[in-house]
């Protein structure tokens, strides 16, 4: 019951549309008889929607179009003071008593509305297609858009979950693991906290061994999220310390599909990286968080995780904020911890920052501004699609204008007849509403099919209850804005201005004709402005394509392996299973060469550390250059075709025990080394101000690569050898002279007839992987360059429509210049004209709009200024184009008018 006063007041505002007459004098009577109504209805949600659905329609059909049609001539007003249901000057009580009847009446308009449907299938099923392009498109990507930017995060009470980062030169970064144990302790604003880092673990007692992605986390982290197991129980603080690691949590998809959903999996054991770890729960399903994991282990806080990592940023941490603490508050706070540690660790934590933001807007901040200009590009469709309808709806408006005038002039309200047009538009929005939730759903599926991988939580789009409502609050806002204009000109029109008008050569008022060519216009600018946008990241995605990677693509394949610790866990051990696939590789019949390095390029980088030159005063903290560090072998560079610069590559002889050598590229050389020979110079790597190091001579430069993306700069890049620094995971490229794709089952059972429990990852050909660094862009060309093409086909056919309409308006007037001696050509440069000058002020002001629009794309450019004059001649160019193409037809009709039919016509 506490609610019915918040009933009341928001029924009570809902009067405030009705007129004030009303309000004064049956107000509180409407107001009372709701409350009894709702009272009794407390108990049926059906009814009591429908309650609130029929008072929502009371105010807009009689509060707000009531007063919207007192702009109608006054004398028109006064002669229908007789009509009950539809006269503004009638009491109100009167009005109050034919309220009551607006669901028969509503259903009568209905019924009107779908037989006049059915009676024009040719307007329908163009209104209808026209609509569902338009309506289907924005769901489609609004469906992206909730998905990414929108749905929360897949745990309760997420808006309360904060991302904690270090703030290195004005960048969000990882976290050092010492410095997460000592803002975990200091802390005041935060209910939980956890870390968490991924990793690729073996799987191999339950089926074939398979690569499955681990969540690596703290004990606070299911704490923080607040997930409930669906089976068992979270990781205990105690897990996290040696020798209590081996227990795992199982992802509910994992748990079914390897595990037959064996609901007493709990307490037994799986073996994970050769090692056994006993399963602790299971996680309900659709819990994947984060980087879609498989399962979850402890990570182990020995004493180098608390001490000698503080320089190591290589954890992500999520807080809980607690009850009343705001996010702004959790950053202040993290600032004056980070403050602390920098003064107890300078040597560590200098200039490093602390701060604390959403986690969702941190995990999809990259990704918004493309998606933005999506669904306003989307927008602007619909938008078209609006206008283009509008103009048909205007056509029949202006074609019935005699019949309406005439019920007019009986007697008919005019509020009536907008109402009918009303219905009419809604009926005709919901059909269209309908076939865009079926366009939308297949555009869906291919929207997810595309997968870019670069855009997160890309897996959680789908049609589901948010994006179906946006369907329908879009249906309806399509539905009045091409329905309130042809409703307002038959609103605004008097009965003897049409009745004046009738028998004349036009079809419909002057005013029509302006609204008409109006609606054209603004097609034509939403298009030119969707032309320069898509033709803008078409040429950026051409020059991105053609950019030169710095390695030889060709036929190649590419997969990546990761050994587990245990029987992997000493160098020597990983050398010869490396050095055994590679020749198990080169024996496939037709392979050319082998080579293996840590991570493939494009690819994000591997590890980017501080580096030293031996024998330079050390720089401060915060000026310390940087470089992106890769392993690779002595075969690596000649099978991706990078040519040695200058001095060697690595050979056989830097092996372990040998003088330890490196390799920097040209764009390091510049950076590191502008002013003298690398080669000879001894280099040093090492976590930030600290940590453990890595050293090397300079034996040779290698030509730059785009390592980091096609559209990134080369950065400051060293290699070292396999042999010489070994990991754990590494990928490799096999280069061929057949047909890179089918090389997949020969590479598995080379890697499998070395060891059968190593599973074979991200095989894929050296193009596909090339292809894929540049998926995003691709994503966002695609869309926008079909969204384009839509404009313009919508575009073509507004003005094929209007330019039709008015051939069919001066039918006499052409008959009559061909009776005088107009020629074919005459008649038809004047229609050609007045398609032109449509087309030519909409091209003008869409430029005009793109311009200032268009630096919003910046963002998604790579070389290409975002005010191109070149794309934007061809996009006003493609516009006039095609204005003169849907031109054509309706003067050359206009050019057969025979002059005698014509003139009996009338």
């Amino acid at each position: 019951m506490t609610l019915f006063p918040i009933g009341s007041a928001i029924y009570r505002a809902l009067l405030r549309a009705f007129p004030a007459d009303v309000r004064a004098e049956r107000g509180d009577e409407m107001a009372r008889q709701f409350d009894d109504e709702r009272r009794a209805c407390a108990r049926r949600p059906l009814a009591l929607a429908a309650l609130w659905l029929r008072a929502a329609v009371d105010a807009l059909w009689h509060g707000l179009l009531e007063r919207w049609s007192v702009a109608a001539p006054v004398s028109e007003r006064a002669s229908r003071t007789t009509m009950t249901f539809t006269d503004p000057a009638a009491s109100g009580s009167t009005r109050l008593r034919t309220m009551t009847h607006w669901p028969a009446a509503l259903v009568a308009d209905l019924r009107i509305g779908a037989r006049r449907l059915r009676l024009a299938p040719a307007f329908t099923a163009v209104a209808v297609l026209t609509l569902a392009l338009g309506i289907g498109a924005n769901t489609a990507i609004f469906s992206v858009v909730y998905g990414v930017l929108l749905r929360p995060l897949p745990f309760p009470e997420a808006e309360r979950v904060v991302g904690l980062f270090h703030v290195w030169e004005g960048e969000r970064t990882s976290f050092s693991p010492p410095n997460f144990l000592d803002v975990q302790a200091r802390a005041s604003s935060f209910a939980a906290m956890g870390a968490y880092t991924d990793a690729r673990y073996v799987l191999t007692n339950a089926g074939e061994p398979t690569s499955v992605v681990a969540g690596e986390v703290s004990s606070g982290f299911f704490e923080t999220l607040r997930i409930t197991p669906a089976l068992g129980r979270w990781l205990q603080p105690g897990e996290n310390e040696p020798g209590r690691t081996r227990v795992a949590v199982l992802g509910h998809a994992l748990w079914r599909d390897r595990f037959s959903s064996d609901r007493g999996i709990v307490g037994k054991t799986i073996t994970l990286n050769a090692l056994p770890h006993e399963v602790v729960g299971v996680m309900p399903a659709g819990f994947r968080w984060p980087d879609n994991a498989d399962l979850w282990v402890p990570d182990e806080y020995d004493a180098s995780y608390r001490q000698t990592n503080r320089a190591a940023w290589i954890v992500d941490v999520v807080a809980r904020l607690k009850p009343g603490v705001s996010s702004m508050q959790a950053a202040a706070e993290m600032k004056t911890i980070g403050a602390q540690l920098e003064r107890e660790h300078p040597d560590k934590n200098a200039q490093v920052g602390m701060t604390a933001y959403p986690l969702l807007d941190s995990i999809v901040g990259a990704a918004a501004p493309g998606l933005v200009i999506l669904m306003a590009a989307v927008g602007f469709v619909l938008l078209i699609a609006c206008a283009n309808v509008a103009n048909l709806m205007l056509a029949r408006a202006s074609a019935r204008a005699d019949e309406m005038a005439v019920r007019v002039a009986l007697g008919a309200g005019r509020r009536h007849l907008v109402r009918q047009l009303m219905v009419e538009s809604l009926l005709l929005a919901s059909l269209g509403g309908v076939a865009g939730l079926g366009l939308a759903y297949w555009a869906t599926g291919a929207l997810v099919a595309l997968r870019p991988t670069a855009i997160p939580r890309f897996g959680d789009v789908g049609l589901d209850g948010a994006v179906i409502a946006f369907t329908f609050a879009a249906t309806l806002v399509a539905g009045v804005l091409f329905g309130l204009i042809p409703a307002m000109q038959v609103s605004r029109r008097s009965t003897s201005e049409t009745l004046r008008e009738h028998g004349r050569s036009g079809l419909g008022s002057r005013r029509s004709q302006h609204v008409r060519s109006t609606l054209v216009v603004v097609e034509t600018a939403l298009a030119v402005m969707l032309l320069a946008a898509s033709g803008l990241l078409i040429r950026s995605f051409a020059r991105l394509s053609h950019v030169d990677p710095g390695f030889v693509v060709g036929e190649a394949a590419t997969f990546s392996i990761g050994l587990p610790e245990n029987p992997y866990k000493t160098d020597v051990n990983r050398l010869v299973f490396y050095d055994a696939v590679r020749e198990k590789l080169r024996a496939i019949p037709g392979v050319t060469s082998v080579g293996a390095v840590l991570g493939i390029p494009p690819s994000a980088p591997m590890m980017v550390i501080s580096t030293y030159v031996i024998g330079r005063p050390p720089a401060p903290a915060n000026q310390e250059p940087v470089s992106e560090i890769r392993v690779a072998d002595e075969h690596y560079f000649e099978t991706m075709g990078i040519p040695i610069r200058r001095g060697r590559g690595f050979t056989a002889i830097d092996r372990p025990g040998a003088p330890p050598v490196a390799l920097i590229t040209e764009s390091g050389v510049r950076r590191l080394f502008p002013d003298e020979d690398p080669i000879g110079r001894e280099i040093e790597i090492g976590w930030r101000r600290g940590g453990a190091r890595v050293h090397g001579t300079i034996v040779g430069v290698v030509a730059d690569v785009k390592s980091l993306g096609l559209n990134q700069p080369p950065p400051t890049q060293l290699y070292f050898p396999l042999a010489q620094v070994t990991s754990g995971s590494m990928a490799f490229v096999v280069r061929t002279t057949t047909n890179a794709a089918g090389l997949g089952a020969s590479i598995r059972a080379a890697v499998a007839a070395v060891d059968r429990n190593i599973p074979v990852n991200r095989l894929n050909t050296l193009e596909q992987h090339v292809h894929q660094s540049i998926a995003e862009q691709r994503f966002y060309m695609l869309l926008l360059a079909i969204f384009a093409g839509v404009a313009v086909a919508l575009s073509a056919i507004g003005i094929f429509g209007v330019l039709s309409y008015l051939v069919a308006q001066r039918t006499r007037e052409i008959g009559v210049r061909i009776a005088l001696g107009a020629g074919p050509r005459s008649v038809v440069s004047l229609v050609v004209r007045q398609a032109m000058l449509l087309a030519s002020v909409g091209a003008a002001i869409g430029l005009a709009g793109g311009l200032a629009v268009a630096r919003l794309l910046a963002v998604l450019l790579f070389d290409l200024s975002p005010t191109d004059p070149t794309t934007f001649a061809i996009a006003a160019g493609a516009l006039m184009t095609m204005a003169l193409a849907a031109s054509w037809v309706p003067a050359r009709r206009a050019s057969s008018v025979d002059p005698i039919v014509a003139l009996r016509g009338e």
